[in-house]
């Protein structure tokens, strides 16, 4: 055995004491802490092994949390094509600006108004 090394027991007393000396936000902070030495390649094993660690509650919350944002991100997609379309409709129509001229006649008073 490595003279450094530490046996399993003492090593999760240790933290076990070390995380009940800590809030939720001190809490998060550390694990957001160790999830930044993750290297790139690793970070999906490392999120997946955090989530079977969540009470079954929590993985579940996440997984609506997930068909949620999917949701959302599906109700923008049709919105922004949506908009396209009307764009595109507007810019197909002709506008005829004589007869705007003709049903409202400009006055000096009018045109102030529309400036402020």
């Amino acid at each position: 055995m490595n003279p450094t090394s530490l046996a399993l027991r003492p090593y999760l007393e240790i933290l076990e004491g070390l995380c009940r000396s800590l809030d939720r936000n001190g809490l998060q902070q550390c694990i957001l802490a160790l999830a930044k030495q993750v290297q790139p390649a690793d970070r999906q094993v490392f999120l997946q092994n955090f989530r079977t660690l969540l009470p079954e509650t929590e993985q579940q919350a996440i997984a609506v949390s997930h068909v949620e944002e999917f949701f959302l991100m599906s109700e923008v997609e049709s919105l922004r094509k949506e908009i396209e379309n009307r764009l595109k409709s507007l810019e197909e129509i002709s506008w005829d600006d004589s007869s705007d001229d003709d049903r409202h006649q400009s006055s000096p008073n009018h045109d102030r108004k529309m400036l402020h």
